[in-house]
């Protein structure tokens, strides 16, 4: 179906009484204080679930690790005699899984992000426009570093579980319970890449609401009103059907 656009004017009361428009259109500058929700509120919603959902929150890397961890124990005592005589396959699997297992479950019993930055947030003063877009921008700062911390983890998580379940697959010893058991900790250690955090999402759709504020936007002028002669600015937004 052929799209047709029409172009509408937005039309921007000239002033009146010496008011200056230029209040309202310097907004549009800082979409962190037009997006809905602003990200101090997203953030201060998301702080309220984080206690939650904090023991599940990584159980994607949790699964990928166990399964190492299991494959590594199993082939303590079905290591290959001659590619592997001291069973170093196993212990590297044990040590991965472990460190991993370890590692999150400190991460869900201390580490609170969303909770730590609303603390923060809300002793910093929110009366001018200056104040509260230096609040939304940290709120969308804290964001930011978690959804990177997010994917550091989960590419560390698959690369190091995927590794080390090939290097137990290779000194494997054929026809034991650790050639299946390999396998399923190659399988599983996708599993992060598979189910992203939580909190990459968060960010992205904290993202995807500030460009929609300049969705129908196409571009500013100018408008002269014929009235009173005065220059106002002039929004032209895009509507598709």
């Amino acid at each position: 179906m052929k799209a047709n656009f029409i172009i509408m004017h937005l039309v921007i009361l000239t002033f009146t009484g010496g008011y200056s428009f230029a209040a309202d259109s310097s907004s549009f500058e800082y979409p962190e204080l037009l997006v809905t929700p602003r990200a101090s509120d997203r953030l201060e919603l998301e702080a309220r679930k984080e206690a939650g959902s904090q023991w599940r929150r990584h159980f994607p890397i949790q699964i990928s690790a166990l399964s190492t961890l299991l494959a590594g124990y199993f082939q303590l005592s079905n290591n290959n005699p001659t590619k592997d005589p001291t069973a170093k396959s196993g212990l590297a699997g044990v040590a991965v899984g472990g460190v991993w297992l370890v590692t999150t479950l400190a991460l869900s019993m201390a580490f609170t992000p969303y909770v730590s930055e609303l603390h923060e947030i809300r002793t910093m003063p929110s009366k001018t426009q200056r104040e509260q877009l230096s609040r939304e921008r940290l709120a969308e700062e804290s964001f930011e570093r978690t959804a990177r911390l997010a994917t550091r983890l989960q590419w560390l998580s698959f690369l190091s579980n995927f590794g080390t379940s090939v290097y137990l697959t290779v000194n494997v010893k054929t026809e034991t319970i650790s050639v299946p058991a390999d396998i399923v900790a190659i399988i599983f250690s996708f599993a992060p890449l598979v189910f992203q955090y939580s909190w990459k999402y968060i960010q992205q759709d904290q993202e995807e609401y500030k460009k929609k504020i300049y969705g129908p936007l196409t571009g500013i002028s100018f408008w002269s009103d014929p009235v009173s002669h005065k220059i106002a600015p002039r929004f032209d937004v895009s509507f598709m059907f």
